[in-house]
């Protein structure tokens, strides 16, 4: 099989453009006339070898890791190829040599390889859990079902890009606030290394009786200086403590919990959870796939254990034929606004787009509340690197202005 490009008109008079794959130009020409074109040029098209794909592939710089971009690339090439009428095997070709992902990069080959076995697309995805979640396996799997892949493609398109600009604004907020607590710990650091123990001696010396609060930050400075490595040790066990406990049932749900629940992050955190939900759900009822399939994949799709079991909640009691809304409306997890939405889209058969207003309502609330967390933290933020500052400053001169005022000295 070739592939080949054409120009030709349609019975409305319209001029269109397209590939297909043939045995030989006549074929291709003979396929064209049957589909009631009146076609003006049939030209063979050269395949992106595999051989190109392998030199392309050992000129570039690959990264290890897959990125929500190396994703989106993916879904965004395939998407247009496959509307443009692209076949699927060389659209997946023609991504090889684009992506800059080396993990990708194999999955894509093995992927072209179970096609050409005649294995279906989703069945390939379906192998590589890792990179393609269960939300891409089923949405491709109804793309295929319903012959509209790149119209599937296309709507987890606008999901991939929507969920990576609010992860970029999160990161944006929060690389001011993550440099600002840098030069306070390297300015802490400094003044225990280097200056408190300038000052130690020169108390030793005179023999000044020493306030607590200058009694403990030499403490501390002693500690650091002296048992360095062991700090450093315990905190790094600490973390990794920590992080396993994190990885267990009772310590994901105990995280999660308090999460949500934190001073300032929580409200945050709260609302990109539900935007999350509100928009995998839009955009997996937008491509046809049913409310319980939807349900259950994007219980396993939530990034919180509360929101998971939330959902599984509600995916069990609506197979037992209650609405969505009134088992929002039952959880004190989702807000009013949002089981009204839910409720009128029911009532109109408009769930999906309900769903998708939901999430842009969220959206803009996230982005708003980081511009505004944004703006208040650097008053705070100085403030209290301000106060660390100048306690330290002051445990260490309360000393000095008694032995100026000539008190302390035996």
């Amino acid at each position: 099989m070739a592939a080949f490009a054409y120009t030709a008109r349609n019975r409305t008079g319209l001029m269109e453009t397209g590939e297909l794959e043939a045995q030989n130009q006549d074929t291709a020409l003979t396929v064209l006339q049957e589909r009631g074109l009146v076609v003006t040029s049939v030209t063979p098209r050269s395949p992106v070898s595999a051989a190109k794909v392998a030199r392309h592939k050992g000129r570039r710089h690959l990264h290890r890791g897959v990125k929500v971009s190396d994703l989106l690339l993916v879904c965004t090439q395939l998407s247009t190829m496959l509307e443009a009428s692209v076949p699927l095997l060389r659209a997946l070709q023609v991504i090889q040599a684009q992506v800059e992902s080396r993990r990708l990069l194999e999955a894509l080959e093995e992927i072209s390889s179970d096609i050409q076995a005649g294995k279906s697309f989703r069945d390939a995805i379906a192998k590589h859990p890792k990179i393609f979640s269960r939300f891409w396996v089923s949405l491709i799997e109804t793309g295929e079902a319903s012959g509209q892949l790149g119209l599937t493609l296309r709507q987890l398109e606008r999901q991939l890009e929507t969920a990576g600009q609010t992860k970029r604004k999160v990161a944006s907020a929060l690389i001011y606030p993550a440099v600002l607590l840098l030069v306070a710990l390297i300015a802490m650091a400094v003044f225990m290394f280097y200056i408190v123990p300038v000052f130690s001696r020169v108390f030793a010396q005179f023999h000044l009786e020493l306030p607590l609060l200058t009694r403990l930050v030499l403490g501390v400075s002693t500690v650091i200086r002296h048992q360095f490595v062991v700090v450093v040790a315990l905190a790094i066990g600490a973390g990794i403590g920590l992080r396993r406990y994190r990885r267990t049932s009772v310590g994901r749900r105990q995280f999660d919990w308090l999460s949500l629940r934190l001073p300032v992050m929580g409200p945050l955190l709260y609302e990109l959870h539900l935007a999350s939900l509100a928009r995998g759900l839009d955009t997996l009822l937008k491509s046809g796939v049913p409310v319980l399939f939807a349900l259950e994949i994007i219980e396993h799709n939530m990034e919180n254990v509360i929101f998971e079991e939330a959902v599984a909640e509600v995916r069990l009691r609506v197979k037992e034929g209650r609405s969505l809304a009134e088992l929002f409306a039952q959880n004190a997890l989702f807000p009013p606004m949002v089981v009204q939405m839910v409720a009128v889209g029911e009532e109109v058969g408009q769930l999906g787009e309900m769903l998708g207003r939901v999430a842009a309502f969220y959206e803009d609330r996230i982005e708003t509340y980081l511009a505004r967390l944004a703006s208040l933290f650097e008053p705070v933020a100085l403030l209290v690197v301000g106060t660390l500052v100048g306690i330290m400053v002051l445990a260490m001169y309360f000393p000095m202005f008694k032995l100026m005022g000539g008190g302390g000295i035996h």
